[in-house]
């Protein structure tokens, strides 16, 4: 389970071409241990999951940060390519 470090989420919108959840899942957990390293250095920011988009090679990408500077950083950290990251509102049922 992640511990949420702040009161913002985030998302990282990512084209991706020829994606499959595989690969989707190799850079979640690339991006957890980035986040994490981040966090040890002070840094509020961890990875939350991901949304894969089949049809339209889309993947999103939610993070808790206290800034976006911060996901920026964890995302540039792992090299990973992106389109836009904005705040986003995250509702589910229980």
């Amino acid at each position: 389970m992640v511990k949420l470090v702040a009161n913002t989420t985030f998302l990282v919108e990512c084209f991706w071409p020829d994606v499959d959840s595989q690969r989707v899942q190799h850079a979640a957990e690339q991006l957890a241990e980035c986040a994490a390293q981040a966090r040890r250095s002070g840094a509020h920011v961890a990875y939350v999951g991901s949304i894969l988009v089949t049809g339209d090679d889309v993947v999103f990408l939610l993070f808790d940060a206290g800034s976006s500077e911060a996901v920026r950083s964890v995302c540039e950290q792992r090299q990973l390519q992106f389109e836009r990251i904005v705040a986003s509102v995250v509702s589910a049922d229980h």
